[in-house]
């Protein structure tokens, strides 16, 4: 078997488990020495021309999909898609408060009702985390509405 078809079913290999990026592949397949610089980088653009890949954006949103669901923060989901080597994703606001709000609610069952000292230590938890600041007070108010509308019911 060449060299050419042993990294063609190597990156076939990758692809049939996940969807991977083009950088991706390349930094997995120079991890492990086994080949060439130029030959990995040819059986890239040999796979590239047969559409193995998802485009650019089409998986920089799935991935962002993906880390959303995890309850990651728009900051870290960008530094992430960086480090893959695709492209941005639009900030949405209101998925950034739902997310800290699922957060909120995995870690604490109410948290409308914190003392001051105990916000304080949740908002730098959560800016930690790369949430934005002005996002974290949206969910805690969010939060504190429905608990006043609650107990008028």
């Amino acid at each position: 078997m060449s060299s050419k078809e042993s990294i063609l079913h190597k990156i076939a290999d990758y692809l049939a488990r996940r969807d991977h990026s083009p950088k991706e592949i390349l930094d997995k397949l120079e991890r492990k020495k086994v080949f060439t610089t130029e030959e990995i980088l040819a059986g890239i653009k040999k796979a590239q021309d047969a559409g193995w890949f998802l485009p650019d954006d089409e998986l920089a949103l799935k991935v962002h999909a993906y880390l959303v669901r995890k309850g990651k923060s728009h900051k870290y989901i960008e530094q992430y898609l960086k480090t893959k080597g695709l492209p941005s994703t639009a900030f949405d606001r209101s998925e950034e408060v739902q997310t800290i709000r699922r957060h909120l609610e995995k870690k604490f069952q109410t948290y409308s009702n914190l003392e001051y000292d105990d916000k304080q230590k949740v908002l730098r938890s959560l800016a930690q985390k790369g949430f934005d600041l002005s996002c974290c007070y949206e969910a805690l108010r969010l939060e504190a509405n429905m608990e006043s509308m609650n107990e008028e019911f």
